[in-house]
């Protein structure tokens, strides 16, 4: 590998969990348009979709033509996927975004233990410590307050994001949905999401936000592109550059900008005992997936 292709990996990773990180602003910023968890998953999901189909019918000149099994294999991935969305953003109602983010942040811990378990192997200590300090990080991230009392509701939000998203990697790797190609996987990956979004919404009876105003309308679609074909295309292209282990330790700028942001523009409060979590879950999830 050259310097060149090297540097524009590191560049790109960081770049990519920098504009992850910023999600948390763009959702808070829907929410004060009046828009839910539920209209920030659809939102994040309709105007990329919409792109995707022209690009992908017109620019590539592709066929999107799928088989039943690759139908059901993506609208299950696409099941965890967007209910990723939802719980994740659903956290930031209860807790601060940058904790959970980070919360949401330990997933590689629960593939790691997913993934032992499918294969029956048996895991080291210091493997069996990094899943005890994110334990422990998130029992500290639970803060306790007078006024709100302990937030097991975003707390347990957050968690379950990490438990779809885990869900949703392991999935789309067992099925190897990846080999219909990569436009053609986010395509439908964001179609059937926004299916799952829809009827998530009827069946819990909440309403997807329509009153954006005039210029209002830019933001749903600017939060749609940014985070689909900036953060998402700029993931990929590190992979492919410097691979996934070192991708997944430089995208723990992720959660760590997500604390910034969430501190000094969102004005959230943050106490010692969650820094010190961050901190474990930190550590932890970069100690596993560095491990040899």
């Amino acid at each position: 590998m050259n310097n060149k292709a090297l540097n524009n990996g590191i560049a790109h990773a960081i770049l990519s969990a920098i504009i992850f990180g910023l999600m948390p602003l763009f959702t808070q910023l829907l929410y004060k348009m009046g828009a839910n968890s539920v209209s920030s998953a659809f939102y994040r999901m309709v105007p990329a979709t919409i792109v995707l189909y022209f690009f992908i019918k017109f620019k590539e000149k592709k066929d999107l033509k799928i088989n039943k099994d690759e139908a059901k294999g993506l609208f299950f991935a696409a099941l965890g996927f967007s209910l990723t969305s939802i719980t994740l953003f659903s956290s930031y109602e209860y807790i601060n975004s940058g904790a959970a983010t980070t919360i949401h942040f330990a997933y590689p811990i629960v593939i790691f233990i997913a993934v032992n378990f499918i294969k029956k192997y048996r895991p080291k200590a210091t493997e069996v410590l990094c899943v005890v300090f994110v334990a422990i990080g998130i029992i500290l991230i639970m803060n306790m307050d007078s006024s709100n009392g302990l937030n097991l509701k975003g707390v347990f939000f957050a968690v379950l994001s990490a438990l779809t998203y885990s869900f949703y990697s392991i999935y789309l790797e067992m099925k190897k949905l990846i080999n219909i190609g990569s436009t053609k996987l986010l395509f439908y990956l964001n179609l059937f999401s926004v299916m799952v979004v829809i009827i998530y919404s009827l069946a819990t009876k909440t309403e997807i936000y329509l009153g954006f105003k005039g210029i209002e309308w830019f933001l749903p679609i600017i939060y749609s592109f940014v985070i689909t074909f900036g953060a998402a295309f700029l993931y990929q292209s590190a992979i492919v550059k410097i691979g996934a282990d070192k991708t997944s330790i430089l995208s723990t700028l992720e959660p760590i900008t997500s604390l910034i942001v969430g501190i000094v523009v969102l004005k959230e409060e943050i106490v010692l005992a969650q820094i010190i979590g961050v901190v474990l879950i930190l550590v932890a999830t970069t100690k596993l997936v560095n491990r040899k």
